[in-house]
C-alpha cells in the first residue's frame, strides 16, 4: 500500500479501517453511467489498470520470481488498528482480501474494495469471481506460471502461500487453519537452502497470521486472560509436542507447536491482566523485537552493531537528561537485578579499585544499606559479589513504605561500630509492593555526610520522569551516583529492557570495573573510534540487542506520548482508589497511594462484623489467595496478592496496562466480590452477576 502515492495516507495504524473516503468520493463523483461509476465498472477499470501495471512489473526479475507468493501490494496487517483494547475487527477482512488470487494483485483489489464501500460487498464481489474473470489473460498467466515455480517439500508437496486462508477468513478468528501443505516439508528446505526463499516466506506468513490472531485475542475482552492448568495437567496436554525429538518434525507440526504455545500462554497484554509490574503489549516495541531477532546482532562492538550502538548512545543520553545529567555513562542490562548488581560492583570498585585484581581479601568487611521494602536484588548482589547477605542492613520505613533517613544514619553508625566499612546506599523510586518513593534528597544528604555511594533503584518508577505532572516523585534523583531504570515496566517496552546510568563524574568506571580488553574483540588499532566498542563495559561478552525496541517505541511516542501514558495510568489508579472507598467491604492498605500500586483487602460480608485482631486477620488472610485461585481457574482476570510484615494477605493491584479502562477496573472488583461470595457462602447473585466465567460485563 505504501508503494502507491494515492494510498499512502489511507491506511495508518491510528485511523479507521473502513474504505478510504477520498477514493470512494473520486469513484462516485461523476454523474454519467460510464463503467467507472458503478461498482463492477470501477472494478473492471481498476483491473485493467492493474494488469497494465503488472506487465510493467514483469520486467523486473525479482518481481517475476516472487509473484506467486505476494503481489507488490497486499492488504495485510497494515490495515489493522493496533491500539490497545480494540477488537481487531478488520482481521477477517484482511484475511479475506488475501485469500483469493485477485488479492495478489493489490491495485485491483484496493480499488474494488473502495468502490464497494464495505467489506461485505467486497466479499460478495470476490465470491462471485467477477473481478477475476475480467482480468486479462496475461495476468492470470503470470499467476499460473508463478504457482508452477512454488516451492515443494521433500515429498513433492507444493508449499503455496495463501492456501486455506479464504476458508479461514470466512469462518473468522479461531477457525482451524489448513497447514496440510506443510506436511512433509522440513526446516532444511527453507533459507539458507538454495531454493528456500519461497518456502520461508510461506512459513513465516503463517507464523505472522498466528501472531495477528493472538493480537486480536489479547485485545478482545471476551477471551480469557489465561487457560489455567496445573503443571501435571499442562504437561499431559502438551505431551504430544513438549519433548525434544531425535528426528526433525515437519513444518506442519512446527506451526501446530506455535499455536499450542500461544493457546496456553498467559495473555499479559490482555486489558484485564493486572498481575505484574510489566503488562500490556506495545505493538511498536513488539515490531522492534521482531526486527531485532531478524538482525540477530551481538552488541559488543561498533563493527558488528554500528546502528544499534549509536541508538544506545543516543537513548541513554536522553534518559540521563531526564534524570538531570548533562552527560555520563551507562549500558543496557538484562533486567533490573543486573542493573543493581552493576551499581554495587561499580561502587565497590570506585572505593576499592584493588578488588578487581585481588578480590575480597584486599578490602575490609563491607556494609550496604537499603530499605525493608526494597527489591531483593540488593541482597542478591551482596551474595554474588562475595560480601554476603549479612552485609546488607535493612532500613526501617514509615507507614507509606518510604525509607527513614534518620534510621539509615543510625545503621551506618552501627556498622562502623562493628568494624564494617559502609560504602553503598540503595534508595528506591517505586517499591515493588506499595509503590513508595524514598525521600531521595534527604538520603542524598546522609550519603554526602558519610561519603557513601548513592544509588537509586527506579526500575519501576523511572517512567514518571517523562510526566510533567508526576516527575516530582523522583525529586533529588539527579544527586545519585547511579540509577537503575527499566523501560519494560512503566514505559511498557517489551521484556526485557533495563538500563544502568551514571553521571559525568563517573565516566570510565564501568570500563575500569569490567573491562578485560580481549584482543580478539577490542583491538585498539581499528580504523574507527574504538570508544564505540562499548561491550567491554559489560559483565557479559555476548550482549543482546535490547535497544532497538526502546528506541523505536520512543520515536513513535515521543516524550509527550510517554508522559500521557504515565498520567493515564496514575489517573486510572486513582479511579480504582475512589471505587474502593465507595464499595462496601474494601479496606485500603495505604489510604492514598502515590503511584499505580493499589493494595487493599476485601472482607466478605459474613466477616465484616468481626472485631480487629488476630482471628479476623486469619480469616482475611485466606480471602486473596482463594479468590485469586478461582480467578485463575476461570481465566477472567489476574491480580496479585501478598502479605507484608505482620499484615495479612492483601490484593496488590498494579495499574500499568495502557489497554485497561475504568470498565476493566470495575470488572475486576465485580470478580472479587462474586468469587468471594461463592467461596465464603455469601449470596452469589446479590449484584446480578450470574454464574459461570465471571461477572456480567
Amino acid at each position: 500500500i505504501r508503494g502507491i502515492p494515492s494510498t499512502q495516507n489511507y491506511f495508518k495504524l491510528s485511523e479507521p479501517t473502513e474504505a478510504p473516503k477520498e477514493m470512494l468520493s473520486t469513484l462516485n463523483s461523476a454523474k454519467d453511467n460510464s463503467p467507472s461509476n458503478n461498482i463492477k465498472g470501477a472494478a473492471k477499470a481498476a483491473a485493467a489498470a492493474a494488469a497494465s501495471n503488472q506487465q510493467q512489473q514483469l520486467r523486473s526479475n525479482q518481481w517475476a520470481k516472487s509473484a506467486g507468493l505476494r503481489g507488490r501490494l497486499s492488504l495485510d496487517p497494515g490495515l489493522l488498528d493496533f491500539r490497545p483494547g480494540t477488537d481487531g475487527r478488520v482481521l477477517d477482512t484482511v484475511r479475506l482480501l488475501r485469500g483469493r488470487l485477485a488479492a495478489r494483485h493489490g491495485d485491483f483489489l484496493l480499488a474494488a474494495a473502495a468502490a464497494a464501500g464495505s467489506a461485505k460487498e467486497a466479499e460478495a464481489m470476490i465470491k462471485e469471481a467477477t473481478a477475476l474473470e475480467e482480468l486479462p489473460a496475461e495476468t492470470t498467466a503470470v499467476a499460473a506460471s508463478a504457482e508452477v515455480s512454488a516451492p515443494t517439500s521433500g515429498s513433492g508437496k507444493k508449499i503455496v502461500d495463501g492456501d486455506g486462508e479464504e476458508k479461514r477468513a470466512e469462518k473468522g478468528p479461531g477457525f482451524e487453519p489448513d497447514w496440510s501443505r506443510f506436511e512433509g516439508a522440513f526446516s532444511k528446505e527453507m533459507l539458507p537452502a538454495e531454493q528456500g526463499y519461497e518456502g520461508t516466506v510461506s512459513f513465516i506468513t503463517e507464523v505472522v497470521d498466528l501472531l495477528l490472531e493472538y493480537l486480536h485475542r489479547i485485545n478482545d475482552r471476551s477471551n480469557k486472560v489465561l487457560d489455567f492448568h496445573h503443571p501435571h495437567q499442562l504437561r499431559e496436554a502438551l505431551s504430544h509436542c513438549l519433548e525434544i525429538p531425535v528426528e526433525p518434525r515437519d513444518l506442519e507440526q512446527i506451526l501446530s507447536d506455535c499455536k499450542e504455545t500461544l493457546k496456553y500462554a498467559v495473555k499479559t497484554g490482555h486489558p484485564r491482566f493486572f498481575n505484574q509490574l510489566s503488562s500490556g503489549l506495545d505493538v511498536i516495541a513488539m515490531a522492534g523485537e521482531w526486527l531485532t531477532a531478524a538482525t540477530n546482532t551481538n552488541m559488543f562492538t561498533y563493527e558488528i552493531a554500528p546502528v544499534f550502538v549509536l541508538m544506545e548512545e543516543v537513548t541513554l543520553q536522553k534518559m540521563r537528561e531526564h534524570i538531570g545529567w548533562e552527560s555520563g555513562d551507562g549500558i543496557l542490562a538484562p533486567g533490573g537485578s543486573i542493573s543493581n548488581l552493576y551499581a554495587a560492583m561499580v561502587a565497590r570498585y570506585n572505593r576499592f579499585p584493588e578488588v578487581k585484581m585481588r578480590g575480597m581479601r584486599a578490602v575490609p568487611e563491607l556494609a550496604m544499606f537499603t530499605s525493608k521494602d526494597a527489591h531483593y536484588s540488593v541482597k542478591k548482589s551482596a551474595a554474588i559479589l562475595g560480601m554476603g547477605m549479612d552485609s546488607v542492613y535493612l532500613v526501617d520505613t514509615d507507614n507509606r513504605g518510604k525509607m527513614l533517613p534518620e534510621h539509615l544514619e543510625q545503621l551506618i553508625g552501627l556498622a562502623r561500630s562493628r568494624g564494617q566499612e559502609p560504602f553503598f546506599v540503595s534508595a528506591t523510586g517505586g517499591t515493588t509492593v506499595l509503590g513508595a518513593f524514598d525521600p531521595l534528597d534527604a538520603i542524598a544528604d546522609v550519603c554526602e555526610r558519610h561519603g557513601l555511594w548513592f544509588h537509586v533503584d527506579t526500575a519501576w518508577g523511572g517512567g514518571v520522569l517523562l510526566s510533567q505532572r508526576h516527575r516530582h516523585l523522583l525529586a533529588g534523583v539527579q544527586r545519585a551516583d547511579s540509577v537503575t531504570w527499566n523501560p519494560h515496566k512503566l514505559m511498557g517496552v517489551t521484556l526485557q529492557c533495563s538500563v544502568i546510568l551514571l553521571p559525568e563524574r563517573h565516566i570510565g568506571l564501568l570500563q575500569g570495573c569490567n573491562g578485560m580488553q580481549a584482543d580478539y574483540l577490542f583491538q585498539q588499532d581499528k580504523q574507527y573510534d574504538v570508544s564505540y566498542d562499548t561491550g567491554d563495559k559489560s559483565i557479559q561478552c555476548g550482549r543482546r540487542n535490547d535497544i532497538f525496541k526502546l528506541w523505536l517505541s520512543w520515536r513513535a511516542k515521543g516524550d509527550e506520548g510517554y508522559g500521557e501514558q504515565v498520567d493515564y495510568l496514575i489517573d486510572l489508579a486513582n479511579y480504582l482508589c475512589q471505587q474502593l472507598k465507595k464499595r462496601p467491604g474494601y479496606e485500603m492498605v495505604m489510604e492514598k497511594p502515590d503511584f499505580v500500586n493499589v493494595c487493599f483487602w476485601y472482607v466478605p460480608e459474613k466477616f465484616r462484623s468481626m472485631k480487629p485482631g488476630p482471628e479476623r486477620d486469619s480469616v482475611i488472610n485466606e480471602v486473596a489467595p482463594k479468590v485469586k485461585a478461582l480467578m485463575m481457574e476461570s481465566g477472567t482476570t489476574m491480580v496479585g496478592y501478598q502479605p507484608l510484615g505482620n499484615l495479612p494477605n492483601f490484593f496488590r493491584m498494579i495499574v500499568s496496562n495502557p489497554a485497561a479502562t475504568e470498565a476493566d477496573i470495575d470488572f475486576l472488583l465485580d470478580c472479587i466480590e462474586k468469587y468471594s461470595a461463592e467461596i465464603f457462602d455469601d449470596q452469589p447473585d446479590e449484584a446480578g452477576l450470574g454464574g459461570g466465567g465471571g461477572p456480567a460485563q
